[in-house]
């Protein structure tokens, strides 16, 4: 069965959205993993244990 175009683009449209919707959320998670490990290496000063200073964002 032969699609019509009009039904081929609608595809195309959702496909392209889904992709679009799935990037965001790997950069999303890229930036907070980028985020989380500049805090965890800078929670540290020497021997003292500075993590506690840090408030932590509620969920």
């Amino acid at each position: 069965m032969i699609e019509s175009e009009e039904d081929f683009e609608e595809k195309d449209r959702d496909v392209i959205e889904d992709a679009e919707l799935q990037l965001n959320e790997e950069y999303d998670k890229k930036d907070l993993k980028e985020s989380r490990g500049f805090i965890k290496e800078h929670s540290y000063s020497g021997s003292k244990k500075t993590k506690h200073t840090i408030v932590k964002k509620g969920k």
